[in-house]
This record gives structure tokens, sequence and C-alpha cells, in this order.
């Protein structure tokens, strides 16, 4: 199993509870381009999401970048998001990214929509749109090679 470098996105929703979204990277990523990867992917997920990115870490804090929420919107806690599955390079399994606190005008139904700032944040985690070289990987280190679908999901 290759090993990977774990970055994290902490989300608080307006009622203060907190859930952390794990980005597994590769390993050969400079501490630089990692925390440069969070600060990239901060955005995109607050964009899509009613809860407020807090937090980026990867061993160590790393600060937020500008333009963030100030508040989260009140509404989406936490254990409600978007579980969003992926097909992994050289594997026979899937890899999922639960995003908590998902806007409610990001599905139909039970399902993710892939339009507007949704379809932004998938196409950047699955093709790395951020300018550093590499994207997110699952656990083993593999490229996400698709997206397959998002539905929502209630965690603890």
């Amino acid at each position: 199993m290759a090993i990977v470098t774990v970055g994290s996105i902490q989300i608080t929703d307006f009622a203060g509870q907190v859930k952390s979204v794990p980005l597994y990277l590769p390993i050969g990523m400079s501490s630089a381009d990692v925390i440069l990867a969070l600060q990239e992917y901060a955005p995109l997920i607050e964009a899509a999401i009613d809860g407020k990115v807090t937090a980026l870490s990867f061993t160590v804090g790393v600060d937020l970048p500008g333009g963030l929420k100030a508040n989260a919107a009140n509404g989406n806690l936490v254990n409600v998001g978007a579980l969003l599955a992926f097909d992994v390079e050289d594997s026979n399994y899937s890899h999922s990214i639960y995003i908590p606190t998902w806007e409610n005008a990001g599905f139909s139904g039970k399902s993710v929509l892939n339009t507007g700032v949704y379809a932004t944040l998938i196409t950047a985690l699955v093709t790395n749109t951020t300018s550093v070289t590499d994207g997110p990987t699952s656990e083993e280190g593999n490229d996400l090679v698709s997206f397959l679908r998002g539905s929502y999901r209630v965690r603890k």
C-alpha cells in the first residue's frame, strides 16, 4: 500500500458542530504544495456547502485563504451532507469523500447536482484544476479518474 499525505478541511455548521473532510494527497508533494492544494480546495468546497470552512491542516495548522465566509449559513448541520463517489485508477473499488453541510440547492432529490459550483468542485477533485501538480487520491494513493455519483447522507 502506498503512503499518502492526509490533508484535512474542517467545516463548522451554524450550530457550531464541526466535521472534517480528509483529502488524501500523494506523499511526494512538498509541504508548500500540500498547503497550496488545501487553500485552493477550501473555497471550492465552501461554494458548495452551507457550512463554513474553519481550518485546514495536515499535521500542522494552515492559514485560511482570504475571501471565505464570515459565518456559516443558517440551516444545515455538519452531519448532513453529500457523499461523493469516484472511480479510482488501478482499483476495483471506488473512493468516497463526504462533504458536510452541502447546500440544499445542490441536491435533486437525494442525488448531488453536477452543475455550477458543485461541478466546479467535483471537476477539481478529479482533474486537479488547481495550480499544484497532483490532486487528491484514494487512501491507497491511486488517482481519482472520474465522478461516479453523489448522494445525500446523514452521518454521526
